[in-house]
């Protein structure tokens, strides 16, 4: 093995590490989908309780934010696959 593929390799697993940091830190926002869901349906009751929209917010955005980390994650893994089998992806001809 030369000192080529040796560096590939343990650039493929430093993306799997990646991959997986970043999938682990994207679910962190599911305490804001949580908290929206929470308000929406009228948990957060009291003297004040907060406005829909802002639970429709809470919502919206967490679930993006975790859908994008997820799906970066997906990106990052493949690209680790990718390095370690050596198989680049075919570019399409113009």
């Amino acid at each position: 093995m030369t000192e080529d593929e040796k560096n590939l390799n343990l650039l493929a697993i430093f993306h799997y590490i990646v991959a997986g940091l970043a999938a682990l830190f994207s679910c962190f926002a599911l305490i804001h989908v949580a908290i929206g869901l929470g308000m929406v349906l009228g948990r957060f009751d009291g003297k004040n309780p907060p406005p829909d929209p802002f639970g429709w917010l809470f919502l919206i955005f967490g679930g993006l934010f975790v859908l994008f980390g997820w799906a970066s994650a997906i990106a990052i893994f493949i690209a680790g696959k990718k390095l370690k089998k050596r198989n680049p992806a075919p570019i399409a001809s113009l």
